[in-house]
């Protein structure tokens, strides 16, 4: 099996099944991408009609619906690779008679290990 890595690719293989499915079942298919809502579905006369977010205005061609989700799929990668970041900076307590208590604050940014680490 394949496995996809260019948003664009990934995009394309979503709206390609799912306007598969909506062509055979005549219902209107629904997904999640990266969560965004997005929908096709068939008009009485069986034209198809792509509508991305849950504003979004059906449109006759699926370009927009590709281009929003190759977009939405390439920030995910970039953030992917930019690692994910969390707050944290220790802070040492010193209090007479007691031990020394080390508490976090957030001033500076460490790097967590991700899936490719």
């Amino acid at each position: 099996m394949m496995t996809l890595t260019k948003p664009f690719d990934i995009a394309l293989t979503a709206v390609v099944q799912a306007r598969e499915e909506a062509r055979t079942t005549r219902q209107p298919v629904t997904f999640m991408f990266r969560q965004m809502p997005c929908c096709i579905f068939t008009t009485p006369t069986g034209q198809l009609r792509y509508q991305v977010g849950i504003h979004g205005k059906p449109s006759r061609n699926d370009e927009a619906m590709i281009k929003a989700l190759a977009d939405l799929e390439r920030d995910a990668q970039a953030f992917a690779a930019r690692g994910t970041r969390v707050p944290m900076v220790a802070d040492v307590n010193y209090n007479e008679g007691q031990a020394q208590t080390v508490l976090q604050k957030s001033h500076a940014l460490l790097r967590l290990p991700t899936q490719r680490d």
